[in-house]
C-alpha cells in the first residue's frame, strides 16, 4: 500500500512538473495564451497579455465580460460589455502603468463592425476616486471609456470616442472568443487642458456572466 501511495505521489508530481513546463518559457516566465489588450499612448505601445499559467491571479485580466444572463431586476433587461486590463510598456517585465475600462450597453448581441460611440458626460471627464460624481457611472445604461494612471490612482479620466468589434470565433468546445479596436480622447495629463488620443485593439476570451 506504501508503495503504491508513493508510486502515485511521484506520478503527480511528475504531471504537475510537466504541465508547469509547459505553461512557461525557458526563463521560467508563464507563456502568453493569445489574449491581448494594447494601446498606443503618446508614441509608446502598452499591452496587457492573458498568461496560460497565472499563479499570481493575474489570470483574471485582461477580461471581456458580456453581461447577459441572469440580469438584475433593476437593469431592465439593458444587456453590456466590458473590458478591463491593466497595461505595461510593451517588451518590458515592467509593472502595469495604465489601468483601461470600457463599457457598453449592446442588447441581445454584439454587432461586427458596427461604431459604439461613447461620449463623457458633460463635467464628468476628470473624477477623483471617492468623489460622489464617480457613482453616476454605475448605471447599467451608461457606457463609458475610464482611463487611469497608477501615478495618480485616485483619478479617473473619462474619454469619448468609438469601439468596433470586428471578429467573433466559435470554438468547438463552446467558448468564443472576440477581436477588436477602440480609440479614445482623454484630458491631458501634462497640460491645464486640451487632450491625448489613445488606440487600441484587442483579442479577448467572451465570459458570459
Amino acid at each position: 500500500m506504501r508503495t503504491k501511495s508513493i508510486s502515485i505521489f511521484v506520478l503527480f508530481i511528475l504531471t504537475l512538473t510537466s504541465i508547469l513546463f509547459q505553461g512557461c518559457d525557458k526563463d521560467g516566465n508563464p507563456l502568453t495564451d493569445g489574449r491581448f489588450v494594447e494601446i498606443t499612448y503618446k508614441g509608446e505601445t502598452f499591452i496587457q497579455e492573458g498568461k496560460i499559467l497565472a499563479l499570481n491571479g493575474s489570470i483574471k485580466t485582461p477580461n471581456f465580460e458580456y453581461n447577459y444572463y441572469n440580469l438584475p431586476q433593476y437593469a431592465n433587461g439593458v444587456k453590456f460589455i466590458t473590458l478591463n486590463a491593466g497595461l505595461h510598456k510593451k517588451d518590458t517585465k515592467e509593472k502595469s502603468q495604465h489601468s483601461i475600462m470600457i463599457k457598453i450597453p449592446v442588447g441581445d448581441q454584439i454587432l461586427l463592425n458596427h461604431e459604439y460611440s461613447i461620449k463623457s458626460l458633460p463635467g464628468k471627464q476628470i473624477i477623483l476616486k471617492g468623489d460622489e460624481d464617480y457613482g453616476i457611472y454605475d448605471s447599467e445604461n451608461i457606457s463609458y471609456i475610464r482611463y487611469n494612471s497608477y501615478l495618480s490612482y485616485s483619478q479617473f479620466l473619462y474619454g469619448s470616442g468609438k469601439v468596433y468589434f470586428t471578429k467573433l470565433i466559435k470554438k468547438e468546445n463552446g467558448a468564443e472568443d472576440i477581436e477588436g479596436t477602440f480609440e479614445f480622447a482623454i484630458p491631458s495629463f501634462a497640460e491645464t487642458h486640451g487632450f491625448d488620443l489613445i488606440k487600441g485593439k484587442f483579442k479577448l476570451y467572451i465570459n458570459k456572466i
